[in-house]
Order: C-alpha cells, then structure tokens, then sequence
C-alpha cells in the first residue's frame, strides 16, 4: 500500500457521516472547530483534503466556506469555492445562533445591527449572508427583516425592496433587476 493510499485511509476512519448529510471530523480540531491532520509533516484542513481528494484542486484565489455552518464537517457537497476575499462569511459563521428558524446574530452591533470588520471597515452581517445566498445589495438599499426578530440575519427572513443585479455593457456597469422586479431607475458607473 502506498503513502498516499494510507493517508486516505487514516483520513476515512476520522470522518462520521450523520444522517443530516454531515460528514464530521473526529479527528482534532482547532479552536475555530475545523479539523485538522498532518500529512508529510504539514498540518492540513482536513474540510480542504475532502475537497481535494474528491473534488480536485483549490485554486489559490479560492476558499471554502462551510454551506452547513459546521467547520468540522468534510463533506465536499457542503462546501463551496469562493474568493478569498469574501473572507467576513466565515466569520460570521461562528456567531450566528440558529434557533425558531432565525439565524441570531451573537457578535457586536452598532443600532442593532450586527457587523465584522474587514480590512478595518465595518461589513454588515445581514448583507454579507443575503448577497451570498442571492444578489449583490447595491448603494444604499435596505433590507428589511419580515420575522420580526430584530437579531436575525437569515436571507430568506430578509425582503430587499429594489435588489438589483449588475450588468456591463462595454466598459459601463449599469443595474438591472432582478427577475420579478421593475427596474425602479438606473444608475451607470465606470469601471
């Protein structure tokens, strides 16, 4: 048996799939709770190995995020590529609490809204999680919680009254609605 072979192998008998569809490590774990294996002496993600021996290589602008909410799950179908530098989602993430069908946030607010920092500015939660899950909120739109609950950061609790896409045409960005939606005016950028 090769070193290879033996690695996957070591790797396999610390991976519990649950019914929820969860593949969990229960191998060690760092403090933020994702696994963790050394291999040729490296210390290696073991949410990133499950990618790579399933799914094939990350590329190097890329990051995983955790679909699931749970950093100690390795399955790939659980994950998702994204650039680096939408890194805010991962740490929002580990502060949300899921309960009554809300996503509360549990980290700092600012007038109730929860935010992280990202390169010393603040990213509101509630965007950051509905952009990823839909369309890019852009200027100063709102979106609106239709639970109630004044903590929860849930996309599908959220209504964004005038979402738009971006569109370019030439070296010009303009907005366009999204489907179901009247375009409400436009605004045309350079980029």
């Amino acid at each position: 048996m090769n070193k290879a072979t033996k690695v996957k192998l070591r790797f396999w008998r610390q991976v519990d799939r649950l019914d929820s569809g969860c593949w969990l490590w229960t191998g060690s774990k760092n403090v933020d709770g994702y696994g963790h294996l050394r291999i040729g002496g490296k210390l290696v993600k073991a949410h990133r190995f499950s990618w790579e021996i399933i799914k094939g290589e990350i590329p190097r602008e890329y990051e995983l995020w955790h679909l699931c909410f749970d950093n100690a799950c390795v399955n790939p179908s659980h994950l998702v590529l994204q650039e680096i530098h939408s890194s805010a989602y991962n740490r929002i993430q580990r502060k949300l609490k899921k309960s009554n069908g809300c996503w509360e946030w549990l980290g700092p607010t600012t007038d109730g809204y929860g935010f992280v920092r990202v390169e010393g500015r603040k990213v509101w939660v509630h965007r950051v999680l509905y952009e990823v899950e839909n369309k890019r909120i852009l200027g100063s739109r709102q979106a609106k919680r239709t639970c109630g609950n004044p903590a929860c950061v849930r996309p599908s609790h959220m209504k964004v009254k005038g979402a738009f896409k971006l569109e370019r045409s030439g070296r010009h960005w303009s907005e366009a609605p999204l489907s179901g939606e009247r375009r409400t005016g436009s605004r045309e950028t350079c980029r």
